[in-house]
């Protein structure tokens, strides 16, 4: 049972890059409730070796259920939220920031980027910075993961610009496609990393 309940959390995970544990969301004498978040400089993440990092891509549905068990495990993970799932879950989006879990920019309403121009790309990203600032006070820490995984240069570019960084994920779980868990045993069982 608790194999299969593991299984059936794995099956809502994306698998790709986190931000290491020890960043902070808020500089040190800043007064709680302070509108404007804190931004960590642009970087190039880090991968530890032998590691597995957990991201969920607009994974505010059965939160309640991937945040108990990842308590259950003592595992942290990073959440790409859209802006709308932050402003329309504002409880949810507290227990996650509050549980220590990173949060990364996911789009405002889920968009191709590859259909938008530079403008469109840039108010979605703008757009969800702010719902996480107003919501919670915190930041998607200039970390960015375009709706579908679609990528281009105007993309590329804006992201830059902004200062954000694409992660995407290395293995994709295919929770979106209804995957059954026997497709989590087969591919991501013991021994797959």
């Amino acid at each position: 049972m608790q194999r299969r309940r593991f299984i059936y959390t794995l099956a809502g995970i994306a698998l790709g890059l986190i931000v290491p544990a020890g960043l902070s969301l808020t500089p040190e004498g800043s007064e709680p409730g302070e509108k404007e978040p804190f931004v960590p400089a642009a970087r190039t993440i880090q991968q530890a070796p032998n590691t597995i990092y957990l991201t969920f891509d607009d994974g505010n549905l059965g939160l309640a259920q991937k945040l108990g068990a990842l308590r259950a495990l003592g595992v942290p993970a990073t959440f790409f939220l859209t802006g709308q799932a932050m402003k329309s879950h504002p409880r949810d989006l507290e227990q996650l920031v509050s549980e220590g879990h990173q949060l990364g920019n996911h789009s405002w309403d889920h968009r191709d980027f590859t259909t938008l121009d530079a403008g469109g790309i840039s108010r979605q990203i703008k757009a969800t910075e702010a719902a996480a600032a107003h919501v919670v006070g915190a930041s998607t820490a200039r970390l960015l993961r375009p709706p579908n995984g679609s990528v281009n240069a105007t993309v590329r570019s804006v992201a830059a610009e902004l200062g954000y960084e694409i992660v995407m994920w290395d293995w994709d779980t295919r929770d979106w496609a209804s995957a059954p868990a026997s497709y989590m045993e087969q591919n991501y069982g013991p021994g797959w990393c």
